[in-house]
C-alpha cells in the first residue's frame, strides 16, 4: 500500500467508513443543536436579506447612489420582519382565547402549567362533573 493510498483514507472498509461517517453527522448535528440559538437569527437574516437583495440592483440602474440602495434595502428588510411580527399578533391572540374559552362540554380547557402539563387540552373537570361521569 503506498502513502498516497493511506493518505486518502482508502485502507478503511466500508463499515469503518460508514461509521466514522455517522460519528461525523452527529457531531455537526451536536454543534448544530448549540449552536441554534446563533443559527435560527442568522438563518431568518438570511432568508430576509435574499427576498430584499433583488431590490438593490435596479435602484442603481436609476441613478441611485449605492449607499442609498443599500439603506433601501435595510428599509425593506425591517419592513419585512415587521410584517412577519404583525402575522404574529393575531395568532397569538387566538391561541389564548381557545386556551381560556369555554369548552363545548361546559368545563374549560386545562393550562399549560396545569396538573398534567403533556395534556394540555383535556378539560378541567369540576366535582360535580366527576360525580355524574
Amino acid at each position: 500500500m503506498s502513502e498516497s493510498d493511506v493518505a486518502a483514507g482508502s485502507h478503511l472498509t466500508g463499515g469503518t467508513r460508514t461509521l466514522l461517517t455517522l460519528a461525523a453527522a452527529v457531531v455537526v448535528l451536536v454543534g448544530i443543536w448549540f449552536a441554534r440559538d446563533i443559527l435560527a437569527p442568522a438563518a431568518v437574516a438570511a432568508v430576509v436579506v435574499i427576498i430584499a437583495n433583488p431590490l438593490r440592483r435596479p435602484l442603481e440602474r436609476r441613478g441611485w447612489p449605492s449607499w442609498l440602495a443599500s439603506t433601501a434595502v435595510v428599509a425593506l428588510s425591517y419592513a419585512i420582519l415587521a410584517a412577519l411580527a404583525a402575522l404574529l399578533v393575531p395568532l397569538t391572540l387566538l391561541v389564548r382565547s381557545m386556551l381560556l374559552e369555554p369548552h363545548p362540554g361546559g368545563s374549560t380547557l386545562r393550562r399549560l402549567s396545569g396538573e398534567n402539563g403533556a395534556d394540555v387540552c383535556a378539560p378541567v373537570w369540576t366535582p360535580e362533573q366527576r360525580r355524574e361521569a
